[in-house]
């Protein structure tokens, strides 16, 4: 399973994967307050994962994560929370189809809960 959900990035080192400039490759935000504090959506860019083509352009590779802020601390206390993973279809025995945490450009930043 592990290796279907970062198969995109199967020929980077951990190091590469994880070398992004927050203030250029974050490039969506979505934010939602709950009782329990702000929970903050972000699309990041990963420029070293290797380009694939999606509709007949190019896509970059993006991961989809969820950050929680609780209430009354200030930014102390903000932490990661999860990264989303495309599970597709289920089977009838509940199974997920695919599992790809590496989405693409067309791919939009929505609420998730995981």
């Amino acid at each position: 399973m592990f290796d279907r959900m970062w198969s995109r990035a199967g020929t980077i080192s951990d190091k590469d994967l994880t070398n992004f400039n927050i203030s250029e490759d974050l490039v969506s935000v979505r934010a939602g307050p709950t009782t329990y504090g702000v929970i903050l959506l972000g699309k990041i860019r990963l420029p070293k994962v290797p380009k694939i083509t999606v509709g007949g352009r190019e896509s970059d590779g993006f991961v989809h994560v969820r950050i929680h802020d609780p209430p009354n601390r200030g930014t102390e206390d903000v932490t990661f929370h999860s990264l989303w993973t495309d599970e597709g279809k289920r089977d009838e025995n509940g199974r997920a189809e695919h599992y790809i945490a590496i989405q693409t450009d067309d791919v939009p930043l929505e609420f998730f809960n995981e």
